[in-house]
């Protein structure tokens, strides 16, 4: 089927694909999920289903400004037919419940949602405070008059953030009716949970019949037979000190369905994120020596993540490396890779890095720490010229313009 861009500018890219005319699914991709066509976010389910998709990915960790929305709302209700399931996670999640009434979205399946990242607004949820920009965000939270239709929310009500998130946005709602589906120990990722096409086709059918009542039935189901639920479980045994438990879960888990560079990968990051570093280090190790049979980039990025942080520069090289062979056309792992260049002083390979990784994405980001790299490099005029080219791109970024001066 025929998939082209409808819209795109600084912010946001709109993808529509062509499909069964008798529902539309509006996508609205996660927070490191960046423009890279012919792929788009929600591609899985709309292929395999033929469905009619409307699918936004953002230029950065910007939640999908609304002056960008509002310009492309003209091109976008051209393609707009039949019964209008909103669908995301996290940020898209969002802002497939901030832009459900604008798109007159006959159902919202919103997996962990925030309800915004004003500090006025979520002071509990300090960790995105850095994404909110009054220019670009303004008075973002969701509240009952951006609502339309049904409204789903699957959330762990074991993740005290997200927990908040969704209590602000029940008080919020104006009287219109939130369906809540909790998912304990499911994590902020619920979403993966829904990888299964089969109950992705579920709940989507679910959608289109309107039983939100099922949903909850379906969730239940499927974190029952799901080892992710298991992982999960592990995940918050380990944030909460029981080490011991943890152990037992995770030596529970079905080596073939989750192999043991993914457990390896899930415990060094969830044992660092809760202070115990030499914890983190000896997972971090089991990574390594499993790093040849690691076919998922997300374990791979996270383990070099952890092994930047505790210090280990080489091997997170060979993990971002590893991530970046298994899928080159993830932004956040080339990042990832070009920041731990930098921090041990390798500003040459750090600047051809970003230059190969500008070659897949045209990002004013990655432009920035090309920038970077090159000035600590001593070469000014490089980092003059990229500085330039990401301001282009993107001219509120506010250190894109600092770099532009120190190279002058």
């Amino acid at each position: 089927m025929a998939i082209n861009i409808i819209y795109d500018d600084n912010e946001i890219q709109v993808i529509h694909r062509l499909g069964d005319p008798g529902s539309t699914l509006l996508a609205f991709s996660a927070i490191l999920y960046r423009p890279n066509e012919p792929d788009y976010w929600a591609s899985s389910p709309a292929e395999k289903y033929d469905l009619n998709c409307i699918s936004f990915s953002p230029k950065s960790k910007n939640y999908f400004p609304v002056e960008s929305i509002l310009k492309a709302k003209p091109a976008i209700d051209r393609y707009l037919s039949g019964i209008v399931v909103g669908y995301g996670s996290s940020m898209g999640a969002y802002a497939a419940l901030k832009y459900s009434s604008l798109f007159k979205s006959s159902i919202t399946l919103a997996f962990s949602p925030q309800v915004s990242v004003s500090p006025l607004d979520v002071p509990f949820d300090e960790v995105r405070h850095c994404y909110y920009s009054e220019i670009k965000n303004g008075d973002m939270l969701v509240r009952g008059r951006d609502l339309n239709g049904a409204v789903c929310v699957f959330f762990d009500p074991k993740h005290p953030i997200d927990a908040g998130h969704i209590e602000l946005l029940k008080k919020n709602a104006g009287g219109h009716s939130v369906t809540t589906v909790p998912v304990p120990y499911g994590g902020h990722d619920i979403i993966n949970l829904v990888a299964d096409a089969r109950l992705f086709s579920k709940l989507y059918e679910c959608c289109l019949l309107n039983n939100v009542g099922h949903f909850k039935r379906l969730m239940k189901s499927a974190t029952r037979k799901s080892d992710t639920y298991r992982l999960n479980l592990g995940r918050y045994c380990i944030r909460h000190g029981k080490k011991k438990m943890s152990s037992a879960v995770f030596q529970s888990l079905d080596k073939a369905l989750i192999p043991e560079f993914l457990s390896a990968s899930v415990q060094s990051v969830e044992y660092l994120n809760s202070g115990y570093p030499e914890d983190a280090r000896v997972y971090a190790e089991v990574f390594l020596k499993n790093i040849s049979a690691c076919y998922d980039y997300g374990a791979a990025s996270t383990v070099g993540w952890v092994c930047s942080q505790l210090g280990s520069y080489y091997e997170a090289l060979l993990c971002y490396r590893k991530a970046i062979e298994i899928e080159p056309n993830v932004i956040s792992s080339h990042f990832g890779y070009i920041d731990t260049l930098s921090a041990m002083g390798l500003f040459v390979e750090a600047s051809s890095a970003a230059s190969k990784a500008l070659a897949i994405f045209n990002d004013a980001e990655l432009y920035g720490k090309l920038g970077w790299a090159a000035l600590a490099g001593g070469d000014k005029n490089l980092a003059l010229d990229s500085f330039k080219r990401g301001l282009l791109l993107n001219p509120s970024i506010a250190h894109l313009s600092e770099g532009m001066r120190a190279s002058l």
